[in-house]
């Protein structure tokens, strides 16, 4: 997409959603539950002028959780709002949003419930997540070329789309591919396997093609903008560090790369607890000759992106080749799966079970 028209579509959603200020009938309470966040527009009716508010929705801030939670020095960097605005704003923001203070543990896991899991493909792989692809955390999928990371995703992008009851999310998708690896064409064979019309399918995938790590970023404005606009279940970043390898090179810019990383990450969490979308990631990893201590000169495979990414990502899942046709996909950390792992294929309709 020309650069021109990636800036269009831009200045279309924060216009979309700026003009909500002005259009938009009241929200009630239960309307405002079942969306599961609080309109930007709200703030209007705090005493914050609408112009405040469409520079906040131009800098990707499309609901009031998204003030509330970021840090002051971040609103700060707006131009056109004072401090003195950015103070009101986060006062104001913060009262609005119930999630800022504590509560019980059973609203917590009342919410929780709400949630739902994606089915991947693979019984026997949604019986090693607990259902598939958990809502509102951001899932880790990282192994070695041919290990079916992009096919996961291609089926995930599928199966979002089926009904609760069938194991999806009932929503959208958004893909943001940064390697060229998307096909559309590999979308019909895996709706011809659940039984999905291809074209509905296509047509309720928004793909982006990132083509350096400040557009990815500012992709997720754009995402966070849809999200209001309709209902998205899944957002698929593949790969989220192979930009970084080649924007930031050397130990030099090390720094600099893993601070830019730790913000994108952060806007993915953001848009995970705001909209309660399951947020899935890619990722490559680089051979590490000396940090086997049981055979020292063995080549361990690790994950690129260190700490930054190990604790932005709730579940992280490792894939590896298996005999034959078969893969391998190995829970590498969770908070609430035991270490274990089971196998797969990827066939015609995407990820499948081995059968004997």
């Amino acid at each position: 997409m020309p650069k021109e028209s990636r800036d269009d579509v831009a200045d279309d959603v924060a216009d979309d959603v700026a003009s909500d200020v002005d259009n938009e009938e009241e929200v009630n309470e239960e309307e405002e539950q079942e969306l599961g966040y609080t309109p930007i527009s709200k703030l209007t009716e705090c005493g914050i002028n609408e112009s405040d508010v469409k520079k906040l929705v131009e800098n990707g801030y499309v609901t009031v959780e998204a003030v509330a939670f970021s840090p002051r020095k971040a609103l700060l960097a707006i131009k056109g709002i004072s401090e003195v605005k950015v103070d009101k704003i986060l006062t104001e923001a913060i009262k609005l949003s119930p999630r800022m203070g504590f509560e019980s543990a059973t609203v917590v896991q009342k919410r929780r419930s709400d949630y739902v899991y994606i089915s991947t493909g693979s019984q026997r792989l949604d019986k090693l997540l607990g259902g598939g692809i958990e809502s509102g955390s951001i899932t880790e999928i990282f192994g070695e070329f041919r290990t079916g990371k992009s096919q996961l995703c291609h089926t995930l992008a599928v199966t979002c789309q089926l009904p609760v009851d069938n194991g999806g999310g009932c929503g959208m998708c958004i893909y943001i591919d940064t390697e060229g690896t998307f096909r559309p064409e590999r979308l019909a064979s895996i709706s011809g396997r659940f039984g999905m019309n291809e074209n509905e399918v296509l047509d309720n995938i928004a793909v982006a093609r990132a083509y350096n790590t400040d557009h990815q970023m500012n992709l997720l404005i754009q995402a966070a903008g849809m999200m209001t606009q309709a209902r998205f279940s899944l957002l698929i970043i593949d790969s989220v560090t192979a930009l970084y390898r080649t924007d930031y090179s050397g130990r030099g810019e090390l720094a600099a790369r893993q601070m830019h990383l730790a913000k994108f990450l952060r806007a993915l969490l953001r848009l995970a607890d705001e909209f309660g979308v399951a947020v899935v990631i890619t990722n490559q990893v680089v051979a590490s000759v000396d940090g086997n201590m049981l055979f020292p000169g063995a080549v361990d495979k690790k994950p690129i992106g260190g700490n930054i990414i190990a604790h932005a990502s709730t579940t992280r899942l490792s894939l590896r080749k298996g005999k034959g046709e078969a893969r391998v996909c190995k829970i590498y950390d969770s908070p609430c799966l035991p270490e274990d792992e089971t196998d797969f294929k990827i066939g015609p309709g995407g990820i499948e079970d081995i059968t004997d």
